[in-house]
């Protein structure tokens, strides 16, 4: 898909050869940052916005990691008492350069509280763990992979960022490898030019809403949401994020004095939550 933006609005055009053609007023983007521009065609009246865009964007870095399906309870402590549904290592403040990582117990995460008797019917332990190189893992104890009509690990290779913020292709992997239950997450890295991108990209959108509702002819109709434009890119902060581009939607611009709060605190955290319920459903 690619959109043409124009001050009289987008076109949105399928890349597909005779697939679809559609007039739209605005576009709201949530893809990642980085994959953002290139579906974007900027039209006569709109150079300033597109450099603008191009250096709050670029600001952005990825990485990516793996999410492994497994049965290597030894990841863990042994001592099954500390276990958690999530469980997070916690390491020394000085150990800033080693990869984030975390284990899920599918068992706890996935359980069925209607069977408790099922829940503890001696079932395998299973996990899922994030983590930045597939070997972390013994392959004997990794899950197989059922066939999906989607492909497998070939088509998440071509999608794979690399560290510098660039895609590139994963190392070929052996056919082992390629038969077991791992999939490819890209993530935004939460610096401080991520965080000074998402104080830009707010102010970005409350300016354009407004300039859009005091009738200039002169505005991108183009805002933005997802997960790098708040916070860590939660479940809670993307449902935030998309309940205040619908408040600049309905005119309630409002100017924060601190753009760098992330996250609303006390009666306000609530009566977001409530308003994004009512518009997600």
């Amino acid at each position: 898909m690619e959109a043409s933006l124009s001050p009289q609005g987008v076109t949105l055009t399928e890349r597909a050869p005779g697939e679809g053609r559609w007039e739209a007023d605005l576009l709201i983007m949530a893809t990642h940052a980085e994959d953002a521009l290139p579906l974007l065609t900027f039209g006569d009246g709109l150079s300033d916005t597109h450099r603008e865009l191009q250096h709050i964007l670029g600001k952005v870095r990825y990485t990516r990691s793996f999410s492994v399906c497994h049965t290597a309870a030894a990841r863990l402590p042994s001592n099954r008492n500390l276990w958690r549904t999530y469980n997070i290592e916690v390491r020394n403040p000085e150990d800033t350069f080693f990869p984030y990582r975390i284990d899920y117990v599918a068992n706890r995460h996935q359980n069925d509280a209607e069977n408790p008797a099922y829940n503890q019917a001696g079932l395998p332990q299973y996990f899922v763990s994030l983590v930045d190189d597939l070997n972390r893992i013994p392959r004997r104890e990794m899950l197989e992979r059922r066939p999906s009509p989607l492909g497998g690990p070939a088509a998440l290779a071509a999608a794979a960022p690399g560290e510098a913020g660039y895609r590139d292709r994963l190392p070929s992997l052996d056919s082992a490898l390629e038969a077991k239950a791992w999939t490819l997450f890209k993530h935004n890295v939460l610096d401080a030019d991520c965080l000074e991108a998402q104080a830009e990209i707010a102010r970005y959108n409350q300016t354009t809403a407004r300039r859009r509702f005091e009738g200039r002819q002169d505005v991108c109709p183009l805002l933005f949401a997802g997960g790098w434009t708040r916070g860590a890119g939660l479940q809670e902060q993307c449902l935030e994020q998309s309940a205040q581009v619908v408040e600049l939607l309905l005119g309630k611009v409002e100017r924060r004095a601190d753009p760098l709060r992330l996250v609303p605190t006390g009666s306000q955290a609530r009566q977001r939550h409530q308003q994004a319920r009512g518009f997600a459903s």
